[in-house]
């Protein structure tokens, strides 16, 4: 999910027996004038209205169940990512969540935020052999914007291409 879209993200979302989430939403920051002291974020709908189906895997499920077990706002309306008075989170939040779970993990990447984590899924669900078609879909974009943006080659699936070809013997031709 891109940052926006769980930060948007409402309990009434999250089908837990089927363990699915209905992404239909983007929370957008639309206003930081100068002078002002706080961020105006407002909740819209996704681009191209490409509403999805997130299936989750078990561990998101568990740490979903947990977020709401310990959660004081669990109704269908609250949001699964508030601040202490139920209102939605900051991107701010997510991205220092995040930097404290890498330093918590002693790694240390060279990109930071939220949107590291979409290319990390893409390229891990590329070198599973998970067609391109199926990591656009889950990402919520087109083939070629996937394959441009977050699919990253490695040396190893290179080697392997290269290596496919020892097989071909020129005299079948």
């Amino acid at each position: 999910m891109r940052a926006g879209e769980l930060l948007a993200l409402r309990w009434k979302d999250i089908d837990f027996n089927k363990g699915t989430i209905y992404v239909h939403e983007n929370l957008q920051l639309v206003s930081n004038h100068a002078g002002k002291p706080k961020q105006v974020y407002k909740t819209q709908s996704l681009k191209n209205y490409q509403n999805r189906h997130i299936h989750m895997n078990t561990k998101a499920q568990y740490y979903l169940e947990l977020q709401k077990k310990y959660s004081g706002f669990t109704n269908p309306d609250d949001y699964v990512c508030c601040t202490r008075d139920g209102r939605h989170a900051a991107i701010t939040y997510l991205s220092s969540n995040i930097k404290e779970i890498e330093y918590s993990a002693g790694t240390k990447v060279r990109a930071h935020g939220t949107h590291v984590i979409r290319h990390t899924c893409a390229s891990l669900y590329f070198r599973k052999g998970v067609r391109i078609e199926l990591i656009a879909s889950l990402l919520g974009h087109s083939v070629e914007v996937c394959r441009s943006t977050y699919i990253h080659f490695v040396e190893e699936q290179k080697k392997t291409a290269a290596e496919l070809l020892d097989d071909f013997d020129i005299t079948d031709v």
